[in-house]
């Protein structure tokens, strides 16, 4: 087993680097083996059920969970069968060491290497306070932070090395106050949503299968399409119709795995009535079209060039990852 290394370090020495984020999920009952973690592991479930096991000890993962898997501990997990979930997840380091190349960014146990490769685990003078699991449901911040990390990741816009740090820390100062019961700078609950976004939420929600648009959504709220537009994606991270094909694409997938439907079914089932523009979205936001996607599902077959071989059978069929350098979905 591992003998963890630690490194004390002040807050003020912070500069964390973000080496992988991705999303996946939704996939009935799927395991993730036993794994040790080069950096750390920091993920938000988004939607759906499941188990997660750091060490000997194991947690229910519900929506809004988030969890930070620390480097060398043992980790495994396992989607809920009924509902399974969906997660986005980001691999980084607290302090930059570089990226690594001859390393793997994790290993299946017990192909564990030898300690000295695992990079240290920062104990904070300050004694920064970060659990193995939060629960941040009532923190519609964590949503934005996720999401903004995603978005900066997958654009690569100038300096976007810079947002993708600052989302992060964010994200580790709510979890630290949450932890020590202090509220945050954005310590906006789900109670004190604005009750125009709560009630499009929910209105998309339930009728996203359906032909909606941005005008009918915020009449819901009484107010108009342009100021509603503003103050969700304000709020919660993402505009009302990004959202809108947010759950239509992880209905399909659902549908692909779950079912033996046609493509044009599930396109329709899941809200497109159109069955070449579903295709268009579903490989802008999966990596591939829902035909291939279903192939690679049922062969088992998977691939993720910038990682060694031990993790090409580690995540499901359907991640999505972004790399610093370059981005892959497979």
């Amino acid at each position: 087993m591992i003998q963890l290394k630690r490194q004390i370090v002040s807050i003020n020495e912070i500069t964390p680097y973000v080496r992988l984020v991705g999303e996946f999920g939704g996939v009935s009952g799927f395991v993730e083996r036993n794994r040790i973690f080069y950096d750390h592991l920091l993920f938000h479930v988004l939607s759906g059920k499941g188990r997660v096991n750091v060490g000997t000890d194991s947690f229910h993962a519900e929506p809004g969970d988030v969890f930070l898997i620390r480097p060398g501990v043992v980790y495994s997990a396992k989607a809920d069968k009924h509902d399974p979930y969906v997660r986005q997840f980001v691999q980084f380091d607290f302090i930059y060491r570089g990226n690594y190349d001859d390393l793997p960014v994790d290993v299946v146990f017990p192909k564990i290497p030898q300690s000295e490769k695992v990079r240290p685990t920062p104990v904070f003078e300050e004694g920064l306070n970060l659990p193995v699991r939060s629960e941040m449901r009532d923190n519609p911040a964590i949503k934005r932070l996720f999401s903004g990390i995603f978005e900066e990741m997958y654009h690569k816009k100038p300096a976007f090395q810079l947002a993708v740090k600052a989302f992060l820390l964010q994200i580790i100062l709510q979890i630290h106050r949450k932890a020590l019961g202090v509220d945050s700078m954005e310590g906006e609950t789900l109670e004190t949503l604005p009750d125009v976004v709560a009630e499009g939420k929910k209105f998309i929600e339930n009728n996203f299968r359906r032909k909606l648009s941005l005008k009918e959504i915020a009449r819901r709220g009484h107010v108009s399409a342009v100021y509603f537009e503003r103050i969700f994606k304000k709020t919660l991270g993402y505009t009302p119709m990004g959202y809108v094909l947010r759950l239509r694409i992880q209905l399909a997938r659902e549908l692909i795995v779950n079912t033996k439907k046609t493509i044009d079914s599930i396109a329709n089932e899941a809200g497109f009535n159109n069955a070449y523009y579903f295709s268009r979205v579903f490989k802008k936001i999966v990596g591939v079209c829902p035909t291939e996607y279903r192939k690679l599902v049922r062969s088992g077959n998977s691939w993720l060039p910038f990682l060694a071989d031990e993790m090409k059978e580690g995540y499901p069929t359907g991640t999505i990852i972004f790399a610093q350098g370059e981005s892959s979905k497979f």
